[in-house]
């Protein structure tokens, strides 16, 4: 029964680690055309910078989605075989 409830605790901060992880890279990728104008001006074009923002937050969201959906299949799997 306690191997139950320890699993399933490792299970869970297995995912919120990924999560994190995921959010702490997507706040790097939004930064790093930034970082390399900073440091090269004139490197990355101005149109690419102002549109970027939007682009890096669709694919944000779409991995916070997919993350969240093989969660909720893994789990939905796990109660299906161990019948809870």
């Amino acid at each position: 029964m306690i191997m139950k409830y320890l699993i399933n605790f490792i299970r869970h901060l297995l995912f919120c680690f990924l999560a994190l992880f995921v959010v702490v890279l997507v706040v790097w990728i939004l930064a790093f055309p930034y970082l390399i104008n900073d440091y090269f001006p004139g490197y990355i074009p101005s149109f690419l910078l102002k549109t970027f923002p939007d682009t890096a937050l669709s694919i944000f969201w779409f991995f916070i989605l997919f993350i969240y959906a093989s969660y909720w299949s893994l789990n939905n799997e796990y109660k299906k075989r161990n019948k809870i």
